[in-house]
């Protein structure tokens, strides 16, 4: 029997084809295969390399019994069209997120419907213990039962999880040591922790001046007539920043804005765009909203080298504080819009550069949406 046939039969050919279209269908991509052909390692290699689109069609393959090359055409427009790429748009993270969790009991042989709490087990709250305790304190109707259902999903183990999860994700900061830089530019936040962080790092003779951004926010009205801008440098001030150190931009009311005043600002105090885009700048805003804010720097303003800074919490629930008058359920609200926005004001708006969310916190993000935190989310 010639050696191509042998080759191409149900050990060589016959058993790529059995699995390699159904990877590429299935994720929807083009695949390209490689394989030796010859002896390797005391076997025989059959070769066959080929290129195969995201239907498994082959479009291009190896037949020769030596070193050969093979040339596809590969149409972006197909990976559109992919039907792998539908399922894996329909996926629902959201509901199988919680099998992918570690247990928090040890594993057990017997399946759970025919387990049985040990006799000395605690018994566990009714579910509307958190809501009686809650109707007591805060009084009863509708706000004791939104704040009831808040504390309660609030303190679900896998909440906690898949916040945490997000938190890390969102939290995009540049390790220290930080290079030296031209300013530090402070974007508005109701945290007036940046404003120490701000002046921490001026302290630490990483840049000679510091430029406060913001006008006013929903979670910042209560500062009446003053500005984000002259609280937060009112603030770093008062913990030793020099006056003389000191730019303010009072009426950003955006990341986009706080980009484009902050531009113009430092283009009139250095002489130019041109001299102004050249330079390097810290940014510093709150943990979560790092990533947004890097992904909106870089499509809103390209030519700068900018680093990311923020006040270091680790963890979520070491930065939740009294100080910046937002609750746990608040921040996670929060946190779930800016990863929606993530994937909306790159694709829809183009206000973003594109950020890769890895599959577990877009799992993180389903999970959260489906025990209600979605005040945050935008309309599409």
């Amino acid at each position: 029997m010639p050696l191509r046939l042998e080759l191409n039969g149900p050990k060589g050919r016959g058993w790529l084809m059995r699995w390699l279209p159904a990877r590429a269908w299935e994720n929807g991509v083009y695949v390209v295969f490689s394989n030796p052909i010859g002896l390797d390692g005391g076997e025989v290699r059959n070769g066959n390399s080929m290129v195969l689109d995201p239907y498994g069609e082959v479009l291009a393959e190896c037949h020769a019994l030596g070193d050969d090359v093979c040339l596809a055409r590969c149409l972006a427009s197909k990976l559109d069209l992919a039907g792998g790429r539908r399922y894996l748009r329909a996926r629902r993270p959201s509901l199988y997120w919680p099998l992918a969790e570690e247990a928090d009991e040890a594993p057990a042989t017997l399946p759970g419907w025919q387990r049985t709490p040990p006799p000395d087990a605690p018994a566990a709250d009714a579910p509307g213990d958190a809501a009686q305790h809650v109707g007591q304190r805060d009084g009863d109707g509708a706000a004791a039962a939104a704040t009831a259902a808040a504390v309660a999903k609030s303190a679900d183990p896998r909440v906690l999880r898949a916040a945490q999860t997000l938190y890390d994700f969102m939290s995009m900061r540049d390790e220290p040591p930080l290079a030296p830089a031209d300013a530090i530019l402070v974007l508005g936040s109701n945290d007036v922790r940046v404003a120490h962080c701000a002046a921490t790092l001026h302290a630490q003779g990483l840049a000679p001046l510091v430029v406060f951004s913001g006008k006013q926010g929903r979670a910042t009205e209560w500062l009446g007539s003053r500005t984000e801008a002259d609280w937060l440098a009112e603030a770093a001030e008062a913990v030793g920043l020099p006056a003389a150190a000191i730019f303010k931009e009072p009426n950003a009311t955006n990341t986009g804005e706080n980009i484009r005043f902050c531009r113009e600002l430092l283009s009139a105090h250095y002489g130019g765009h041109e001299i102004a885009d050249g330079k390097r700048y810290i940014v510093v805003q709150k943990p979560f909203m790092l990533r947004r804010s890097w992904a909106t720097f870089v499509r809103q303003w390209p030519g700068p080298a900018f680093q990311l800074a923020s006040p270091r919490f680790p963890e979520l629930a070491g930065y939740v504080d009294e100080s910046i008058g937002m609750s746990l359920e608040v921040i996670v609200a929060n946190m779930v819009g800016d990863a929606q926005r993530l994937l909306f004001y790159s694709e829809v708006k183009d206000f973003q550069a594109a950020v890769d969310v890895p599959a577990r916190v877009w799992a993180a993000v389903g999970l959260l949406v489906g025990f209600g935190f979605t005040e945050m989310l935008c309309q599409r």
